[in-house]
């Protein structure tokens, strides 16, 4: 695998594991475009099938999995690394949301996303409590194509349910 032993040995291996398949159905339509996206690679443990996107568009309206709301896909160097740059949010949600231009150049966004389970419980015993999903809204500034500003704001509440019958939840 790259490695200076596997070079001296003569070793060659392929793999799938940034290959990437879509299947991506679009069509005009009074309330805006139609769309179904569904993406998959084998990037993972053992080059198994992973699943990127799975998720339907009508007009403003987008439901399924696929990049949070919070994410600001235009912002990202380009890099030639398959994975994301550090320090981006490349989190796949289960989201309901909605796009509404405001005027040109001012973009809200309102979405439901489902919630991640990213609260460390104090013992292993301890269960995250995830009872909402999250409200998520951006507001993006552009100024043509190339310069652009986007605020992003979210709603949740979380906690843990811990063994001895005690609930921490909170609202952030």
């Amino acid at each position: 695998r790259g490695t200076p032993a596997a070079r001296r040995a003569n070793i060659t291996q392929f793999s799938a594991g940034q290959s990437r398949f879509s299947l991506n159905a679009q069509a005009p339509a009074k309330i805006g475009l139609l769309r179904a996206f569904l993406e998959m690679d084998f990037y993972g443990a053992g080059s198994t099938v992973h699943l990127r996107h799975a998720f339907g568009q009508a007009g403003p309206v987008t439901a399924g999995y696929t990049w949070s709301t919070l994410m600001d896909l235009t912002s990202l160097p380009p890099t030639v690394a398959f994975t994301a740059p550090s320090g981006a949010i490349f989190a796949p949600h289960g989201i309901i949301r909605w796009s509404i231009p405001l005027k040109k150049g001012v973009d809200l966004a309102l979405a439901l996303e489902a919630p991640r389970d990213d609260v460390t419980p104090t013992a292993p015993t301890d269960v995250t409590i995830l009872s909402w999903p999250d409200a998520v809204a951006t507001l993006r500034l552009a100024s043509g194509t190339k310069v652009h500003v986007q605020f992003g704001a979210i709603l949740r509440r979380v906690g843990v349910d811990h063994l001895n019958g005690v609930n921490e939840e909170v609202i952030g």
